[in-house]
């Protein structure tokens, strides 16, 4: 696994309009355990923390406002950081 396949990963996951609503909290546990396994391949950044922690933040609510939220804040880092990987 290298850096950009986890970005990747967590974009496609989080993509507007890819999850239904009864899934976000899937697409959250997705996030968390893509970080989890690049982590354990050794790559890690403040970037996968923060998105990793917006997901658990927002799973531990389970309000529907905090996960679209996060689920918009994680896709949005995920294409800025998949971008500069291939910057």
């Amino acid at each position: 696994m290298e850096r950009t396949h986890v970005w990747a990963k967590v974009a496609e996951a989080t993509r507007p309009l890819q999850t239904a609503p009864a899934d976000r909290r899937t697409t959250l546990n997705e996030v968390v355990l893509a970080v989890d396994a690049a982590r354990n391949a050794g790559f890690d950044s403040v970037e996968m923390s923060h998105v990793r922690g917006l997901a658990l933040a927002a799973i531990s609510s389970g309000e529907r406002h905090d996960m679209v939220n996060a689920i918009a804040r994680i896709y949005g880092t995920a294409l800025v950081e998949r971008a500069k990987a291939h910057g």
